[in-house]
């Protein structure tokens, strides 16, 4: 079958392209025709490409006076991040071009997601009814399909029962997010895991495994930088022999042992693959430290986010590697042995979720 992918695949973020990547190869693996469908909305893009003149109009006089020396202190190696994020996308995806007026009749049937697609608050402020399958005169499915909120006001209900009825199967990533949407259509809900856990070896295998460091190391990767994370894993690398990496877009914490603000998503498998431990408030830096059976602690930000990383850690049963920012830490490693049980069941049930939804788009 020829199957299209709508999701997050422009935003420079290690977990938007390797969740996209991982579900084109899953898919390609069953033997069917996958393309990346390259649509880019300027909230997405504008955000990642600092230089552009949309993003600096939409900032307040404050955000501009606070930020611009910063800026121009960055900019060669925030350029050379995303030229090669996009060098990325353009050879690991098997990209097909997006009009606004298209209809998809050329595919079989587009899975939407995985990703916070279904999250306002990343779409502009409001639903994004191309990942609703607006227009679409083929299949729609969506596969681990994200939004973080604990609760959706009466207007988000409203829009999700339009709109969900037109869907061939309905698989979503977070638990809560399940239970807020089984009671607005008729059709199962299903829980489905991440597209990295889903391809798990399919992922990692086809990427070059290469050390980055010649030291042993503790990882640090955090979209947004919080100092009781640095400073936890700077104790443990110390007690440990360690030294201290840590990825991050951005220029904050200096006093590190490395930092690398342009590694590419391949980097951020092989920095994870051969750290001694992950400390991490990543989603995916949590889902590759399990699917590389690393030792990890993943923080609590007490936002949102958390409902993302807590609904994967309670299906796979270390509860216990999600710690309070400043709490201290024990030594332990990580049960991988019932965690992959736990996993491999949520893995098999996906994977029977993307079957049987093929199968009705065959009849």
């Amino acid at each position: 079958m020829k199957l299209g992918i709508l999701t997050f695949h422009c935003a420079h973020n290690y977990g938007a392209l390797l969740q996209c990547y991982a579900l084109q190869e899953y898919l390609k693996s069953l033997g069917h025709d996958v393309s990346v469908i390259d649509y880019r909305p300027r909230y997405l893009v504008s955000g990642y490409l600092r230089s552009s003149l949309h993003y600096w109009i939409s900032r307040t006089p404050k955000y501009i006076f606070s930020k611009f020396f910063y800026e121009l202190k960055v900019h060669k190696a925030r350029t050379r991040r995303f030229d090669k994020f996009d060098d990325f996308i353009n050879k690991k995806f098997h990209l097909a071009p997006y009009s606004k007026d298209m209809d998809f009749s050329e595919y079989d049937a587009i899975f939407i997601g995985s990703d916070q697609v279904w999250d306002k608050a990343i779409c502009g402020g409001t639903f994004e009814p191309v990942y609703f399958g607006e227009k679409a005169v083929c299949c729609i499915i969506s596969y681990a399909a994200s939004n973080k909120m604990s609760s959706l006001t009466d207007e988000d209900k409203a829009y999700f029962k339009s709109r969900l009825e037109r869907f061939t199967a309905i698989g979503v990533r977070e638990k809560r997010l399940q239970e807020l949407l089984q009671p607005l259509t008729n059709k199962e809900v299903a829980h489905t895991v991440d597209p990295t856990l889903l391809a798990g070896s399919l992922l990692t295998d086809g990427i070059e495994d290469k050390r980055l460091v010649k030291d042993e190391y503790v990882l640090v990767y955090e979209v947004v930088e919080h100092p009781e994370v640095i400073r936890t894993a700077r104790e443990y690398a110390k007690s440990h022999g360690c030294k201290v990496v840590l990825l991050s877009a951005y220029l904050m914490t200096t006093d590190l042992d490395i930092r690398d603000q342009e590694a590419l998503p391949s980097d951020f498998v092989n920095y994870i693959r051969h750290a001694e431990c992950v400390f991490t408030t990543s989603f995916h830096g949590t889902a590759l430290s399990i699917i590389l059976k690393k030792k990890f602690y993943s923080f609590r930000q007490y936002t949102n986010s958390d409902i993302r990383i807590e609904s994967l850690l309670n299906v796979v049963g270390i509860q216990n590697r999600f710690i309070d920012m400043g709490a201290p830490i024990d030594n332990t490693d990580v049960d991988y042995t019932n965690a992959y049980q736990n996993l491999n069941r949520s893995v098999d049930s996906s994977r029977l979720f993307i079957e049987n939804a093929l199968a009705k788009v065959r009849s």
